[in-house]
């Protein structure tokens, strides 16, 4: 099967190879994006590392997120982890930006963990003067 010619424009420059992948401002590898970096654990150790391992497709997470808003492709990917996900900044060439939230699995469900994060920021965007995305 052909994809269609901006299909394929897209793939071209939503790669692995042209996007810079960092955290906390040094450059990391597809690796150390995919690990919990965060911090060690005191009890335990191998096992908390291992449910916050979170492999995922980069370059298919490049591709939809070029397709999202500005049809700018990505070229910067900025980690920030907490306990419980994965957030990453997803800078595009155009300057845009956009957030991908990836929760582990000791989150519980991704559903509601994401929907239990909405609401949060709803209700602070609602009842507080902090500003929310």
């Amino acid at each position: 099967m052909r994809l269609p010619k901006w299909s394929q424009t897209i793939r071209k420059h939503a790669t692995r190879r042209n996007v810079t992948t960092t955290c906390r401002g040094s450059t990391i590898s597809l690796d150390q994006l995919q690990r919990y970096t965060n911090g060690p654990f005191l009890i335990n150790e191998a096992n908390a590392l291992s449910q916050r391992r979170l492999k995922f497709n980069v370059d298919e997470l490049c591709s939809l997120a070029s397709k999202i808003g500005s049809k700018s492709p990505v070229h910067e990917i900025e980690k920030m982890e907490g306990d419980f996900s994965k957030a990453l900044l997803l800078k595009k060439i155009d300057g845009t930006e956009l957030v991908a939230k990836l929760p582990f699995k000791i989150a519980g469900p991704p559903h509601y963990a994401t929907a239990s994060e909405v609401a949060v920021l709803q209700y602070v965007g609602q009842h507080t003067e902090v500003p929310v995305p």
